[in-house]
């Protein structure tokens, strides 16, 4: 996606460089080397719109109080950018694919197709510890973050602790072991020795690694070897705490 990639970063430039110029009413000059043309025309208050065209494509910039848009054409592709307030939408199209987003009450819609056809679709609801789903030809995975992902682990928290980052994957991909995954951060004023014990206990026929300052308990499925629960335990020096990091697989 590197030629689409491009135009949107040349967008974006030509942009800023338009819309400066139309607020001095003194339409930017054109870029050493090339022939271009640029006209700007002014309307009502608020109201703008600057056309640039030259040998390379064209391109046009509209604003219209809190609504802006952005279109250019050029040898490797097109684009638009379409923004009013906090929601926009973006649809880049290259020799090598497209790419679709759509953004509104900070939910994201994203939409990307390769030059054979195949599309990735990632959607996110906009929300602090919210969720992500992600879906192509490969199959879906979704992703949860916060208090949420937090919830329903088999490996009990250390008590006391204070809960900190939590992640939860599930779904079926191609060529990954992920069912569900669930990773969560633990901090605690334990010493490393007391949370080990802990967990030693907990996780009856664990493997233990102790090298002193940080402690790994690993308890592998008996029947799934991609599947298991795994605690690292370490002693973060800056803080003087105890950081516990829980991570649970099911497998394929």
């Amino acid at each position: 996606m590197k030629k689409v990639i491009g135009i949107i970063v040349v967008i974006l430039l030509a942009a800023a460089f338009m819309m400066a110029g139309c607020a001095k009413n003194n339409p930017p000059a054109a870029p050493s080397g090339e022939q271009a043309n640029t006209t700007t025309s002014d309307s009502d208050a608020g109201k703008s719109k600057v056309d640039v065209s030259g040998t390379d494509g064209k391109a046009s910039v509209t604003t219209d109080g809190d609504k802006t848009k952005v279109e250019a054409e050029g040898k490797d592709g097109s684009a638009k950018i379409e923004t009013n307030g906090d929601n926009a939408k973006v649809d880049v199209k290259g020799e090598d694919g497209s790419v679709k987003i759509d953004t509104k009450g900070g939910a994201t819609n994203m939409e990307i197709t390769g030059a054979d056809g195949k599309k990735v679709t990632i959607n996110t609801d906009g929300k602090e510890g919210g969720v992500v789903n992600i879906n192509s030809d490969k199959g879906s995975l979704k992703q949860e973050t916060g208090e949420e992902a937090a919830k329903g682990f088999k490996a009990p928290f250390f008590p006391g602790a204070v809960v900190g980052k939590a992640v939860k994957q599930s779904g079926e991909l191609t060529g990954t072991d992920i069912k569900e995954n669930k990773v969560v951060e633990l901090t605690t004023d334990a010493p490393v020795k007391d949370v080990k014990e802990f967990y030693v206990k907990a996780l009856s026929g664990a493997q233990v690694v102790d090298t002193g300052d940080s402690v790994v308990v690993n308890l592998p499925s008996k029947t799934n070897p991609s599947a298991g629960t795994t605690v690292a335990i370490t002693a973060d020096k800056d803080s003087g705490k105890t950081k516990v990091v829980i991570s649970e697989r099911a497998g394929k």
